[in-house]
């Protein structure tokens, strides 16, 4: 029989933390999954650290050549055998009980197709730093997804069958793969939910990938953004006004002025398409009011959307 979980990790010299990371797998309260790990061909001692782990559970897949992280997670979602994939980093560290409260999670509440959680972070050396939180149901993270991303990569669990039915990753996102992904089910009509509770200890350290990678993560995620807005929301927007958002708190008077058209048309074109969800208008509407730094501006934003759809009709 298949397991009813695959937990997917890909590694790229990842040596420094991987055994960590294994054994918070191996070890967790949930016993019934395998451990789909995909060496994207390290040049450490990568591979040597998985294969002195004498467990069933694991399948390793070592790539020939280093193809990077977007492409060995859809490798890995094909091969996925269980009905849930749970993702995991080479840097992380997942609570014992994740797989558990997760699965049950998903089990007990079938109209959500991916689940995460709040995080515990920690330093290189494992010490516990701050707890990051996240949005918690479906309507929060609408509301909140257009302005940031609303879950952690390493904290999710997701249906397999849906993220094959989406197409897995976009390819095209090399860097911040996970906030495109979440957008891809969301355009489905599918549902995400963070526990809250941090399942997983997120390591903060000079090596990680959104660190390393922080500026071009940033550039894919305007991206990601532009794409969204058009897709799901039917606004056409350029680079210009999805770095407005990332990067409100440095506008001058003439780009606020426009930040503010573009947030009221987004606010606009979001109640059009989601009518129905209310908290989640209410949600895109105090992140839009935020971005706009200037008072004048802000109370122009009450005036014009939120006293006026307010009203009854």
């Amino acid at each position: 029989m298949n397991p009813k979980i695959s937990v997917l990790m890909s590694v790229y010299n990842g040596q420094a933390y991987l055994k960590e990371a294994i054994d918070s797998i191996l070890n967790q309260t949930f016993t019934d999954f395998e451990f789909v790990i995909i060496n994207d061909a390290s040049t450490d001692r990568s591979k040597e650290i998985i294969k002195t782990y004498d467990d069933i559970r694991i399948v390793l897949i070592n790539n020939k050549d280093n193809i990077g992280l977007t492409k060995s997670l859809n490798k890995g979602i094909n091969i996925a055998e269980g009905k849930y994939i749970a993702r995991m980093d080479a840097d992380d560290i997942s609570n014992l009980s994740r797989l558990e409260k997760q699965y049950n999670f998903l089990e007990g509440n079938p109209e959500y197709s991916i689940v995460g959680s709040n995080i515990q972070l920690i330093d290189k050396n494992g010490n516990n730093l701050e707890i990051a939180k996240y949005p918690e149901d479906y309507e929060e993270i609408m509301g909140y997804i257009f302005f940031a991303n609303p879950m952690v990569h390493s904290s999710v669990m997701f249906k397999t069958e849906d993220a094959e039915n989406i197409g897995g990753y976009n390819i095209n996102h090399k860097k911040a793969q996970d906030y495109g992904f979440w957008f891809k089910f969301i355009e489905q009509g599918l549902k995400l939910y963070n526990i809250q509770e941090p399942l997983v200890k997120y390591r903060v350290h000079n090596e990680s990938i959104s660190i390393k990678n922080s500026e071009d993560q940033d550039k894919t995620a305007q991206r990601i953004l532009i794409e969204a807005f058009s897709s799901i929301l039917g606004i056409k927007i350029g680079k210009k006004e999805s770095n407005y958002i990332r990067h409100a708190s440095n506008l001058n008077p003439v780009q606020g002025y426009m930040l503010y058209n573009f947030i009221c048309n987004a606010n606009i074109a979001f109640r059009r398409k989601f009518p129905d969800l209310k908290l989640s208008q209410d949600i895109f509407a105090h992140h839009s009011i935020n971005l706009l730094k200037d008072e004048r501006y802000r109370s122009l934003f009450r005036k014009n959307i939120i006293d006026k759809y307010a009203k009854p009709n």
